[in-house]
């Protein structure tokens, strides 16, 4: 089934991390169901290629049903905080991040949930990533153009996009509210890895940033707070982002998805998810707005900044070509006497890019590279540990109850 995860070999790859000891780690499965599963208005006349009708109407019940990995230390007792680690957009795997997740694991002695957005990795058929089912679609997307920059590893979320953009932002309005049900299970000790009142931050990378800003803006439920978010690699407007990449999408459905820029077409966003009556609506899509314009959402942006700006920390990559380091800085640049957050702008000594900032395979820059990754760990260990100092109401609340280990 394609929603479920090689565990066995994840574990595998985690032990790696930890110098080969598969007994400094735990990782888990756990079930999710969605409540939602959010659809494009279709037009009358349905006008695509071959490739375009396979997908259009087909139905993933992987999206709404599936597993989510956690990896966290040996611990006989419940814990009392946990990171969410956000990932980019088009991944196909958790890979990448296993060794991120192992990293911060050490550091802050808690479980890392890696929960994935609608429709990527584990919520994506399996055949959108496979090499021989893409490979006449990227002949096709590619005659377009030669300037396209298709692949098999991008074809099917730029066919997707290049129908309908609007799956953007239903794909993300879904994930909000995955993750809103998610933290909620927490919050009232229904996950079996936490007791009630868990502090829950967040990782964000790439596109999961943009979710997890828009998340923290909206905070339904006043669920998030006290949240800490930690940016790596991300955190720009909408309006701000790059996305034409062989790995994430090509460049008519990049063009395509700025269609999103345009108001008429968000106004009719807007209005077929109002008709869903999903609750607290009129907050989740203030946070979207805030995060689709650097000039329209600043207003909702500073708003937000203006009590929680110390909950927040970017980190923006000097040559990123996808979220680049100049517009994650004007995203959140200020007035002298206004609170911001804080950026940090790091050039790594090695070439690296967007979708691989940490080239593992890269043997010559070895050492380079994993000093670079524990800077950054660095970073975000010292900015959740500092949230526990900040808010020590939260060791109150768990006083009675389960401490993490």
């Amino acid at each position: 089934m394609d929603t479920e995860l090689n565990i066995t070999n994840m574990k595998r790859k985690l032990a790696e991390a930890f110098g080969g000891d598969e007994e400094a780690f735990e990782i888990e499965e756990f079930s999710f169901n969605s409540d939602y599963s959010i659809q494009p208005e279709m037009s009358p006349v349905h006008e695509g290629d071959l490739y375009y009708h396979e997908m259009i109407d087909e139905k993933f019940e992987g999206n709404r049903h599936f597993k989510y990995p956690v990896i966290s230390p040996k611990c006989e007792s419940r814990f009392s905080k946990g990171i969410i680690l956000f990932h980019g957009l088009n991944e196909k795997s958790w890979d990448k991040y296993l060794k991120w997740a192992a990293e911060l694991m050490k550091r802050l002695n808690c479980p890392i949930i890696l929960f994935p957005i609608a429709y990527h990795i584990n919520r994506a058929p399996k055949k959108w990533s496979d090499p021989r089912v893409m490979k006449d679609a990227v002949k096709t997307r590619l005659g377009i153009t030669s300037k396209n920059k298709t692949t098999f590893a991008n074809a099917a979320l730029s066919i997707r996009l290049s129908a309908s953009p609007e799956q953007f932002i239903y794909s993300g309005v879904q994930t909000f509210y995955d993750v809103r049900k998610l933290v909620m299970q927490i919050r009232d000790g229904e996950h079996p890895l936490f007791s009630e009142l868990t502090k829950i931050d967040f990782f964000a990378y790439s596109i999961g940033a943009f979710l997890a800003e828009i998340i923290l803006i909206s905070n339904p439920g006043n669920l998030f707070t006290h949240t800490k978010l930690f940016v790596f690699a991300g955190g720009p407007t909408f309006d701000s982002m790059i996305g034409t990449s062989r790995y994430i999408m090509d460049l008519q459905a990049f063009k395509s998805l700025l269609k999103l820029k345009r108001k008429t077409k968000l106004k009719a966003v807007h209005r077929h998810l109002s008709l869903l009556q999903l609750p607290e609506f009129v907050n989740t899509w203030k946070g979207f707005y805030a995060m689709m314009y650097l000039r329209k959402g600043r207003k909702f942006r500073n708003t937000w900044l203006d009590s929680k700006a110390d909950n927040l920390w970017l980190v923006a990559l000097k040559n990123d070509k996808v979220m680049p380091a100049k517009k994650i800085v004007k995203t959140y640049k200020r007035g002298k006497d206004e609170k911001m957050p804080r950026v940090d702008v790091i050039d790594f000594p090695f070439e690296y890019t967007h979708e691989n900032p940490f080239p593992l395979n890269d043997t010559k820059s070895a050492t380079l590279v994993k000093r670079s990754m524990d800077v950054i760990m660095d970073k975000a260990a010292s900015f959740y540990n500092a949230s526990m100092v900040e808010h020590p109401e939260y060791l109150q609340d768990t006083a009675n109850t389960e401490v993490h280990c």
